[in-house]
């Protein structure tokens, strides 16, 4: 409910989509691939913010690591590895992306 609430105040007012980012981030997102079509919106929506870049980044990690499952790597299937890695290297061009937006902002970082 929390998340709804900072996202419509980031629609009503742009200067709030940082309180979105930290909401999204930091308020219990299980950030799982099912997650990341509200992610791919705001990317798509606000490609020249930082925030939602960053969100994104943030967000592709978990689902990397989500994709893995926590069994040892020799009970892992190679398959989650793969999982993993592809969505690492989306979490890394996201983050490449919002650097390149706002290269002195903490939160691309």
């Amino acid at each position: 409910m929390r998340r709804a609430a900072h996202r419509d105040a980031a629609r009503a007012n742009r200067f709030c989509e940082g309180h979105f980012f930290f909401a999204y981030t930091y308020l219990g997102g299980k950030n799982s691939e099912g997650e990341l079509a509200a992610l791919d919106a705001w990317v798509a929506a606000r490609p020249d913010s930082v925030h939602p870049w960053a969100a994104r980044a943030d967000a592709l990690q978990d689902a990397g690591y989500l994709a893995r499952g926590s069994a040892f790597s020799a009970d892992t299937p190679r398959e989650k590895f793969e999982r993993m890695h592809e969505l690492h290297v989306r979490a890394l061009a996201d983050a490449d992306r919002a650097i390149a937006i706002a290269p002195d902002h903490p939160i691309a970082y």
